[in-house]
């Protein structure tokens, strides 16, 4: 290479070093001036606007949101991140100082135009920030690995009954245990009860009726070792057992026979009441008795009959919504209806009061909020209406049945609503009464046939103009919530699959998959949950019985509950 050429590939290299060192001298030029017009404009605004509630100093950090450090700031709050770079002008900061959604900052007022522009300015210029070293600080969650090693969620394990010499030789263990603990306190056994008593205390137990002075009688003078055996079988094959037991669940399903409702639901719920004593007298066993309550329509070779058994939470009451007030007011009420659904099943099946993980973690017992949304979901994705108990074609002659009073019962307001009143309204409208009533008479089954019940639908609570709100079901769908921060449908989170407890999950649970996750839920009740669920129903029964649970909490099995007493 001549001298020449030399020269002119040094020149070269030298200029493009130049450009490049000049290129990123600019660069970090502007990255500085950014900075600077942050501590210059941006911080003295937040300072004076945000801070008191939004800062390390903030007496109480609000909506878990510290703008006063870089690593608060990039992290966001409760509601989310502040700052969207792939489109600045959507930034959740720029959408909350705008007014521009259901979440307004600051409190005390909306910032000054100029105020506001600044902001704007800053977040396109890409919201530098010095760095200053900190770290966000996360929330502390639930430690489940402790959770789980809470009494009433320990494996049930078999004990060998104690033994003593003076417990009679009774076959029942239960005898057994009573034996040992009265011989610790230093107790003795009251006498046996006589004829006559025993079947005073067994009939009202088992039947909730006295016995019949022929029954009396005939047991006294029969004298038999087996006499109590066949009193009790034939106390439990009674039509009346069913009727007494199947009250107790009934209380906790919230049953009545009406249900004021906003929705147009025709069901009998009568026909849940007696699935539900019917159920008793057959001995349904509890694991099937939950599965059925759940998922009776997910669950194959079953009767029509069985379709009743969904009133549980098809008789779960509705509240009121006027759909000419705002979709914000009527969200509020369809999440206070999920609330009032999860804690009757957690107190009901459970004992664990869920609902209280609503706005929160749970302030005693290891569920967190997600496990609370998570259970949402499945409600989100199921809607409260008729299940026809019969037949597939007896049940289609009753809905078409249905839409034609429907459409009658249209024709007759109409007329009723007339301005001014036609000459021959009345006549019109007693005939179309009549072909009601000619209708109701001719379809078998019209008033016997829907049963509260629930099937698979998605709710939407969508605007319907102004402050006007519709609800839109869509039929076959599943929807995941986001979390309601503290609570509020208005300020959504992350969202969480449906899925089971955590703390009761053997490994971190699986999302549902299947329609809503109604039979995975109720699966996982009796298997992954069959410890706490067994334990519960067995306590309730005992409780019915005896007058005293071995819990008294009998719905509260968490740490605000009574430990066992055996």
């Amino acid at each position: 290479m001549n001298a020449a050429l030399r020269r002119r590939s040094v020149t070269a290299i030298c200029l493009a070093f130049s450009v490049w060192y000049m290129a990123v001298g600019v660069r970090g030029d502007e990255a500085q001036r950014d900075v600077d017009f942050y501590e210059r404009k941006i911080r003295p605004l937040l300072s004076e606007h945000c801070y008191e509630c939004h800062s390390r100093t903030a007496k109480r950090l609000e909506a878990e949101l510290a703008l006063d450090t870089r690593a608060g700031f990039l992290k966001g709050g409760e509601n989310g991140p502040l700052l969207n770079a792939a489109k600045p002008d959507e930034s959740l900061l720029l959408q909350v100082v705008g007014f521009d959604g259901d979440i307004q900052m600051p409190p005390s007022g909306k910032l000054r135009t100029d105020e506001i522009a600044l902001l704007n300015e800053w977040v396109r210029r890409g919201a530098a920030m010095p760095e200053d070293g900190s770290v966000a600080v996360e929330r502390q969650g639930i430690d489940f690995a402790a959770g789980k090693k809470f009494w009433s969620f320990q494996p049930l394990r078999r004990t060998p009954p104690p033994t003593s010499p003076n417990a009679n030789g009774s076959p029942n263990p239960i005898d057994a245990y009573l034996q040992a603990a009265r011989e610790k306190q230093g107790l003795t056994p009251s006498p046996s009860a006589e004829a006559r008593t025993l079947i005073r205390r067994a009939t009202f137990d088992l039947l909730g009726l006295p016995p019949t002075p022929e029954e009396v009688e005939a047991f006294d003078n029969e004298g038999s070792s087996q006499a109590y055996d066949r009193l009790l079988e034939r106390l439990l094959a009674s039509k009346h057992y069913g009727e007494r037991w199947g009250r107790y669940w009934l209380d906790l399903a919230r049953y009545a026979d009406g249900n004021k409702t906003s929705l147009e639901v025709r069901g009998r719920a009568w026909l849940y009441r007696d699935w539900v004593v019917r159920a008793f007298n057959d001995d349904l066993p509890y694991d099937e008795f939950i599965r059925r309550q759940w998922a009776a329509d997910q669950l194959a070779d079953l009767p029509p009959s069985e379709l009743a058994a969904l009133g549980f939470l098809g008789v779960s009451p509705e509240y009121f919504k006027e759909l000419k007030l705002s979709p914000t007011m009527i969200k509020a009420i369809v999440a206070d209806e999920w609330e009032e659904r999860i804690d009757a099943l957690g107190r009901t099946y459970l004992g664990l009061s869920l609902a209280c993980a609503r706005c929160h973690d749970h302030k005693f017992d290891p569920i967190g909020t997600d496990d609370y949304y998570a259970l949402a979901g499945i409600l989100a994705s199921t809607r409260l209406t008729d299940r026809y108990v019969v037949s597939e074609s007896e049940a289609k002659a009753v809905r078409d049945a249905v839409q034609q009073v429907k459409t009658i019962t249209e024709q007759i307001k109409k007329l009723q609503s007339a301005k001014p009143p036609k000459p021959e309204a009345k006549a019109e409208i007693d005939e179309l009464q009549q072909r009601i009533k000619t209708i109701e008479r001719a379809t078998p089954h019209y008033d016997s046939a829907a049963a509260h019940g629930v099937d698979e639908a998605a709710l939407y609570v969508l605007p319907d103009g102004p402050d006007r709100t519709k609800l839109e079901y869509k039929p076959g769908e599943a929807l995941d919530l986001a979390i309601h921060i503290r609570g509020n449908p208005i300020k959504p989170g992350r969202v969480v699959p449906r899925r089971f407890l955590t703390v009761l999950s053997p490994t971190e649970p699986s999302a549902f998959t299947h329609g809503s996750g109604r039979l995975e839920f109720a699966q996982a009740l009796v298997h992954d949950a069959a410890p706490l669920t067994a334990r519960v129903i067995v306590n309730r029964i005992w409780a019915h019985h005896f007058g005293r649970g071995l819990v008294e909490t009998v719905s509260d099995f968490g740490a605000q509950g009574e430990r066992p007493s055996h």
